[in-house]
């Protein structure tokens, strides 16, 4: 948008009509130098906003296989009173959902190898913006939880460091 406005000196006095016209033209210059930096501004806006989308899908590794993983997501869900909406078949892996209060959780599967799978989980309000990193952080949690083996305290054996004296019977 040009914001140059042409100023044409005259000897008299201008009319009512060219003041209106003198006046937009004088707001339309200063609205022009006022918002330069408006389209910057926006594209931070719009910039932090996708980024803060971004960071609140969380995803992790495994060098699990992808059944293993999704009954571990499955028990993740149960162990955070998740309601299991669905565990839809994909391309790639599994689509598991589920709801909780005012959020809809996803956590997608994906086999990357016959020994690897990545998981994404994500959280959701109502409306369908992500909003909730910390949740979708601890269902992955949950999830390594429940894959991690079941570690068993050792049964400690009593073991005297003193040896007794063994009696002889007398005779």
């Amino acid at each position: 948008m040009n914001c140059l406005v042409r100023f044409r000196p005259s000897a008299r006095f201008p009319t009512a009509g060219e003041r209106g016209h003198l006046l937009v033209r004088a707001a339309l210059l200063t609205a022009c130098l006022a918002l330069t930096g408006c389209v910057a501004i926006g594209a931070t806006i719009a910039g932090l906003g996708f980024s803060n989308q971004i960071g609140a899908i969380q995803y992790r590794t495994f060098t699990e296989p992808l059944p293993r993983v999704s009954r571990a997501t499955v028990a993740a869900f149960k162990r955070m009173a998740l309601k299991l909406d669905t565990v839809e078949q994909t391309k790639t892996g599994e689509l598991i959902k589920g709801t909780a209060a005012d959020r809809k959780f996803e956590v997608e599967l994906e086999a990357l190898t016959v020994s690897t799978t990545r998981m994404r989980a994500m959280a959701k309000n109502q409306l369908g913006v992500i909003v909730d990193a910390s949740t979708a952080q601890e269902i992955i949690r949950q999830a390594e939880k429940a894959l991690a083996p079941e570690q068993k305290e050792p049964t400690k054996k009593r073991v005297s460091s003193v040896r007794e004296p063994v009696r002889q019977p007398e005779s």
